[in-house]
């Protein structure tokens, strides 16, 4: 894998990681080590992963926004070099074969769009089995707990989630 997807596979953790410790903090912790979330954070929470971006309170989306800050500056870098990159292409082609720079350049973005689109999901696929593996091997009883918690996570797609579930049935022996 390529420096920026782990840099961004880094960032990716640490907001995992900090969601968990903040969510950690505000449940019940049981005397058999398991965690019970108070009712009313859930219902924020459900209320909160019922609403879209777009319906949101200022403060909920500057906290969105503040996620992606984040991720931004390594987007933003490579970005520019993609750009610098596109610009020392279109300096180096004769001007009467412009039209077929836009046409490379069409094709490569799609490629590009498709091969970052299916190395995002084998990343997500992998980092979620190994989760769920680690979940079924250290805290049994768990795993339905951490299956209800991806369901609310508003970056975890259909597709994360049907592969969680996937990976929890074989790792109950069930598939």
């Amino acid at each position: 894998m390529g420096t920026l997807f782990e840099q961004l596979a880094a960032i990716e953790h640490a907001r995992w990681a900090h969601w968990q410790r903040y969510m950690h903090s505000k449940c019940i912790h049981n005397p058999d080590g398991s965690l019970a979330i108070p009712a009313a954070l859930v219902a924020r929470w459900e209320g909160q992963i019922a609403t879209t971006y777009a319906e949101l309170s200022e403060k909920e989306k500057q906290s969105d926004r503040d996620q992606v800050d984040e991720y931004w500056p390594l987007i933003q870098a490579e970005l520019d070099t993609l750009a610098a990159e596109v610009e020392r292409l279109q300096s180096a082609m004769p001007a009467d074969k412009s039209h077929l720079f836009y046409d490379l350049k069409n094709e490569q973005t799609h490629r590009r769009q498709q091969f970052d689109r299916a190395n995002h999901l084998a990343a997500d696929c992998d980092r979620l089995a190994a989760e769920l593996a680690t979940i079924k091997a250290e805290m049994p009883g768990l795993l339905d707990h951490y299956l209800w918690f991806l369901e609310q996570e508003p970056f975890a797609s259909a597709h994360m989630i049907a592969a969680a579930r996937a990976w929890a049935a074989r790792l109950r022996g069930e598939g």
